[in-house]
């Protein structure tokens, strides 16, 4: 068996190929950056909230983090529109369901982070009265 592969398609196209790669990271840079805001602001809310906070913060994670990305990406982008009454075109659709996906993974980060400083460290960084 002999193959050829033949790349002069990709090679016609190379140029949308390259702008594709572009948004690509463009996409994953605001995503990622949004998902970083909302994963800080919500392991603030779960190291200091109280009972129902923290269990709604953990619903939250453990749902997101268990279903799978792509099940997320139709949800959002085919579910939520027709439940809601609205629409948006795929460009949001992904950034939202990135940027939630992100915000779930760095909550846990973040927590992690702000669990292990050291308690006499944190009482020592506080003012006195």
């Amino acid at each position: 068996m002999t193959y050829h592969l033949n790349y002069g398609y990709i090679w016609t196209h190379f140029d949308k190929l390259g702008w594709g790669l572009v948004l690509s990271l463009e996409l994953a840079f605001v995503s990622i950056l949004i998902g970083m805001a909302i994963g800080l602001s919500l392991a603030l809310a779960y190291t200091g909230g109280g009972g129902l906070v923290r269990r709604a913060v953990a619903g939250y994670v453990e749902f997101i983090r268990n279903v799978p990305l792509l099940l997320l990406v139709y949800l959002v982008f085919y579910g939520v529109p027709s439940v809601g009454g609205f629409a948006y075109d795929a460009t949001e659709s992904f950034v939202i369901t990135l940027s939630v996906y992100a915000g779930a993974t760095m909550v846990e980060v973040f927590r992690a982070g702000l669990a292990a400083v050291p308690r006499g460290l944190i009482d020592a960084g506080r003012p006195s009265a």
